[in-house]
């Protein structure tokens, strides 16, 4: 069965609504992998580098502009608390991450000798570079990461259940609509049976 964009006043906000979710939820994957491998596994260091940088910047697009509308900082109202860990998380993307600007990258050529008056025997770097913080650290990025997912979910599936029971018809929810459009867009292939052509569980 073809399928078709159609019009919807909220369909925008819906949209953007999973955006944020898509991002949310990449970002906590990469915090759970963090969080759970051993830290002494061959090339720990690069994964972990990049599992960390794409944490932070999955969650900053959280609150950028852009293409979509975003989250706001007063979502945190009432969680002082959370609060204090998104602003550290955002300091640590903008000042870090995208622009070396604090201390977390250290470069120094030394030099090799008896004592510091004597001749040079050599001469050396030390380069130091934050990849991540400590297992705590992670876990409380986690726990503003959670909160932020159920806020988004719940925002989905208002939005879900007004679109679905306005487009598809009275007495349907966004869960519903979803699983009826995965039916409807079914291949039945000769071979492989059945293929589904919309969004695996994860996306829906």
């Amino acid at each position: 069965m073809p399928v078709f964009g159609f019009d919807h006043p909220k369909k925008n906000q819906l949209e953007h609504a999973l955006g944020v979710q898509a991002d949310l939820r990449r970002c906590r994957d990469c915090l759970h992998l963090l969080i759970g491998p051993p830290t002494h596994m061959g090339g720990a260091s690069t994964l972990s580098a990049a599992l960390y940088t794409q944490a932070l910047v999955s969650y900053v697009r959280c609150f950028a502009s852009g293409r979509r509308s975003s989250l706001n900082r007063d979502i945190f109202d009432g969680r002082e608390d959370l609060l204090q860990i998104h602003e550290d998380i955002k300091r640590l993307r903008d000042r870090h991450i995208a622009h070396p600007v604090d201390e977390h990258e250290h470069v120094n050529v030394l030099v090799a000798a008896a004592d510091p008056n004597a001749p040079a025997v050599g001469l050396g770097v030390r380069y130091w570079f934050f990849i991540c913080g400590p297992t705590e650290e992670l876990k409380r990025f986690l726990e503003v990461v959670t909160f932020l997912e159920q806020i988004c979910a719940d925002r989905i599936k208002r939005l879900g259940d007004e679109i679905a029971a306005e487009v598809v018809g009275d007495g349907s929810t966004w869960d519903l609509a979803q699983e009826q459009f995965v039916e409807a867009t079914e291949v039945v292939d000769p071979i492989y049976g059945a293929i589904r052509s919309g969004p695996p569980p994860e996306s829906a």
